[in-house]
């Protein structure tokens, strides 16, 4: 057997529900999606989970241990359009900023685009 990094799964993982949701999104053309991500930054996150060492020593590694600043950016993409909206925030989303993102950047920037003409 190998060393493997563990791979979280969610527990309550469907794959009927996940059947109907793919059934349900595909009568969609790609370009009619946006989509939505987010990501974050502090100086914990680019530590390494892996590394090399002879039989019998440990891998160590030194880095930060305390957070310092986080930086959190959700992005809305479109296929035919590429990024439409991003927002950046110190600290981590919450509810009221993602709905600000949603209504004043997304909706906003959607509103004062042009259609592409059929």
């Amino acid at each position: 057997l190998n060393v493997k990094h563990v791979q979280k799964m969610a527990r309550k993982r469907s794959p009927q529900k996940r059947a109907a949701f793919i059934r349900r999104i595909s009568q969609y053309p790609a370009n009619y999606l946006v989509l939505v991500d987010e990501v974050s930054k502090d100086d914990r996150t680019y530590a390494r989970l892996w590394g090399r060492a002879p039989r019998g020593q440990r891998v160590e590694v030194q880095s930060p241990f305390v957070r310092k600043r986080r930086l959190s950016m959700l992005a809305a993409m479109a296929l035919d359009q590429g990024i439409i909206a991003s927002m950046v925030v110190e600290g981590s989303f919450n509810h009221d900023l993602f709905v600000k993102f949603l209504c004043e950047d997304l909706v906003c920037s959607y509103l004062f685009t042009p259609l592409p003409r059929c």
